[in-house]
Order: structure tokens, then C-alpha cells, then sequence
């Protein structure tokens, strides 16, 4: 219909994710899983994430191999909590949020009804950059060798997203704090002037919306939903991301706040 592209499908792909609060707070939590995966010998075909969760689209005949490089590079056999090798702390904002006096039989009563809720809230982030590098090379340690420069500079990295390569080679975007935008376009250009033929652009002001609810995992249609809302708004969609409870776009700067009301309304 739409008379452009194509598709294409295929089975023998699995998912492997790593799960944790500390990458809120950490940098070098990306570069620490790209690193050990590729030290297995692994691809990475595609790469998705949210604040809590990194997820790796790897060939199904060397999913457990990513899943057990990725287990002891972060060293999931300790009882103690270390962070990744090459990250920094970042420092952590003060909860304002007062302790529950729910009791349990409430909470449970609450969580029954979780998943009725579509969609919970609609935030809208204007303090982020895009950096983009296309035609990189297909091969394991590419990003573990870019988010790992990323890192050295204690940057923190929220969206990333890389596509399935072509023609043997790969795009990847990735979002950061527009403070730290000046810091990190060095330490990118270091790495990927050493790839022949790769590209490198990046946006200094976009908008970064995030729609959030629990209800995403068992409703159809959430994101039918809300990228017609945007495209009724006439806001085009850059850049895409999503898990389990969440879909996070990226638009241009100032379509920021036509399409948080876009969304507010109609989802």
C-alpha cells in the first residue's frame, strides 16, 4: 500500500536482555554487555533499550553463548553488586516520594487492576541530543568499542537503537544529555574514524516523548494508536523504541509540544 520498502522476516533470531535498575545510574552498562557478547564471538543484529533494560537480537544458535557471556561479564555469580568496569556513578537524585502506608491486601487489590490501564503517563524530555553513525562494519566489538569510548567520558547514554545491517553493514543512533553532547562527539569521531567508509551526524536539539503503562503488554493497538495520533498532528516520527511498558519516540525539537498534546488527548 504504502508503494515503498520491504519486508523481510526470519526465525532463527533470539532475544537477550540484561535487566537492572543500576542503569539509571550508572554509564558503561551498554559498553560492559556490548563487550562481553562480542568477546563470544556473538553479532549483534539489533539493539533496543528502555531505562532498565538493554536487549540484543543475536542468531538462535549462539543465543546461549550471548546469554552466558553477557551473565559473567557482569558477574551474576557474586552475591556482591558490582558495577560495570569502566563506568562512573552518577550522582543519585533524592526520592520525594513518601513511604507507602498501603497494606499488603491493598497493593494486591491495586496490581489486579494494573493491567486495565493502557496507558499511565505521557512525558516529554527536551534536554537530549542524537548522535548517528552509519555504514559500520557488521562485526562483533563495534559498539562495545563506540559505547566504550561513550563511557570513558562518563556519558550518559539513554536510547539506543541499531537497525538490521545491509549489505554488511549497520546504523546506529543513540540519544544523550544535551549538556554532554560537546564531550562525546570527540570520543565518537576517534572511534569511528577508524572505520572505513562510516558516517557520522548528530542533532543537537530533539524531543523525546515517552509513553508509559503496564497495560501495554496485554492491550493490541498501543502503538497504532499512538503514531496515528502524532501522524494526525503532523509530527514525524525519528527515531522508535519501545519494551515491555514503554514507547519512546524521538521528534524534531519543536514538535515536542504538539506532539505531547497529540498523545495527552489521544492516548
Amino acid at each position: 500500500d504504502l508503494g515503498a520498502g520491504s519486508v523481510h522476516s526470519g526465525t532463527n533470531v533470539s532475544k537477550v536482555s540484561a535487566v537492572g535498575d543500576g542503569m539509571r545510574s550508572h554509564s558503561g552498562v551498554a559498553a560492559q554487555m556490548f563487550r562481553a557478547v562480542a568477546q563470544a564471538g556473538v553479532n549483534i543484529e539489533m539493539i533496543t533499550t528502555s531505562d532498565i533494560k538493554i536487549s540484543l537480537l543475536v542468531k538462535r544458535d549462539v543465543a546461549e553463548q550471548a546469554l552466558h557471556a553477557v551473565h559473567r561479564g557482569f558477574h551474576l555469580e557474586q552475591a556482591a553488586d558490582r558495577g560495570p568496569s569502566i563506568s562512573v556513578s552518577q550522582t543519585a537524585q533524592p526520592s520525594h516520594t513518601a513511604p507507602s502506608t498501603a497494606t499488603p491486601a491493598e497493593v494486591v487489590g491495586r496490581l489486579a487492576n494494573m493491567e486495565d490501564l493502557v496507558v499511565s503517563e505521557v512525558e516529554l524530555d527536551e534536554r537530549q541530543s542524537r548522535i548517528t553513525i552509519r555504514n559500520i562494519p557488521d562485526q562483533p566489538g563495534m559498539c562495545a568499542d563506540l559505547f566504550e569510548a561513550v563511557a570513558t567520558g562518563d556519558v550518559m547514554v539513554d536510547m539506543i537503537v541499531q537497525n538490521v545491517s545491509h549489505e554488511g553493514h549497520a546504523e546506529v543512533s543513540f540519544t544523550v544529555p544535551r549538556q554532554d553532547i560537546d564531550r562525546c562527539l570527540p570520543l565518537v569521531r576517534e572511534v569511528v574514524s577508524q572505520w572505513e567508509g562510516a558516517q557520522l551526524s548528530h542533532d543537537r536539539t530533539i524531543d523525546k516523548l515517552t509513553v508509559t503503562g503496564i497495560g501495554l503488554r496485554s492491550h493490541t493497538g498501543v502503538g497504532d494508536m499512538m503514531f496515528r495520533a502524532l501522524a494526525e498532528a503532523n509530527v514525524n516520527v525519528q527515531m522508535i523504541n519501545t519494551s515491555e511498558v514503554r514507547f519512546a519516540v524521538v521528534v524534531a525539537a519543536d514538535q515536542g509540544q504538539t506532539a505531547r498534546r497529540a498523545l495527552t488527548s489521544d492516548c
